[in-house]
């Protein structure tokens, strides 16, 4: 598991880095079409890399040709529970623990996938089960405030997102889910430093781009808004919420009158509407002035030093 972490943290460091990824994954897929064996090593190669860059029916694909492992069961969870089918996962977590996959970990990702199935009941009895082991656990804690955030104990659900982040500080969902609670409660600084936080980890939650820019949109800082947009429709352009979101902050922007600009400008308009009159002239100027239809300090800049 820390290799595959450090897998991540190296293939997403850069978009070259990134690039460079893609297409080890190409030449182990040729590689293995060639050689005529899709069930060797490769396949968990593959099933691993695709799912690492969101691509889950075909890491799937590769997984479940794969050889039976706790590694492969694990992460065939995982790509079960993101395509939302639930139960399917619960089983391969079970599977994954009974082959050897860390039990408190294997539980913790059943328990939220019976939280996310509506099983409130069953997940709870989970992460009871754990309450001694899982204190010094990222993946408990995590767990624990989604159930707490379940139950409506918002406070409660807070402070174990807080103690996941404690044991584990790059920790995304709790990152997120954290920052969403503190959003809800008018926490907008900390909660936009979190979303910021998200946003620059390996793998990012469309969400959470989309919440900071609802944030930035706020704060009108329109350019930040329209860049987190931007890139989660980059990956998917049929997010319907991040194209309406998108069309909103660019009206936003075009309509944005600038406050200072604003006043700096009225300032300017009372200096240009003085009239003539205020101004020491001799009889004679001011008559020709009036000939010339010249009433205000505005009229005067408006003529040219010749024509005057």
């Amino acid at each position: 598991f820390d290799a595959y972490r450090a897998l991540k943290e190296a293939a997403f460091a850069s978009m070259d880095s990134l690039d460079r990824f893609a297409q080890l994954l190409s030449g182990i897929q040729k590689s293995a079409a060639s050689s005529g064996t899709q069930d060797g090593p490769e396949a968990i190669k593959l099933g691993l890399g695709y799912l690492l860059i969101g691509d889950i029916h075909t890491a799937i694909a590769w997984l479940e040709k794969a050889r039976p492992s706790a590694l492969r069961e694990y992460h065939v969870g995982i790509a079960l529970r993101d395509l939302r089918r639930y139960q399917d996962a619960v089983a391969r977590f079970e599977a994954a623990a009974r082959d050897g996959w860390d039990k408190l970990d294997c539980d913790c990702q059943r328990a939220e996938c019976c939280l996310l199935a509506g099983d409130v009941d069953t997940a709870a009895r989970i992460v009871n089960e754990h309450s001694g082991a899982g204190q010094s656990a990222a993946a408990w804690h995590y767990a624990r405030g989604r159930l707490l955030q379940e139950q409506g104990d918002l406070v409660g659900a807070i402070d174990a997102f807080e103690a996941a982040l404690g044991l584990d500080c790059d920790h995304a969902h709790a990152m997120f889910h954290l920052a969403y609670l503190l959003d809800l409660h008018g926490s907008d600084e900390r909660a936009r430093e979190l979303y910021y936080r998200c946003s620059e980890l390996p793998f990012v939650h469309s969400h959470a781009l989309m919440n900071l820019a609802v944030i930035l949109e706020d704060r009108a800082e329109y350019e930040k808004a329209t860049t987190c947009l931007r890139r989660v429709l980059a990956v998917n352009p049929n997010n319907e919420r991040a194209r309406l979101y998108l069309k909103d902050v660019l009206a936003a922007r075009d309509m944005y009158i600038d406050e200072v600009q604003l006043k700096a400008q009225e300032k300017h308009d009372a200096v240009m509407d003085i009239p003539v009159t205020d101004f020491e002239l001799s009889v004679r100027s001011r008559n020709c002035l009036k000939k010339m239809n010249i009433n205000t300090l505005g009229d005067l800049l408006r003529i040219t030093e010749a024509e005057l």
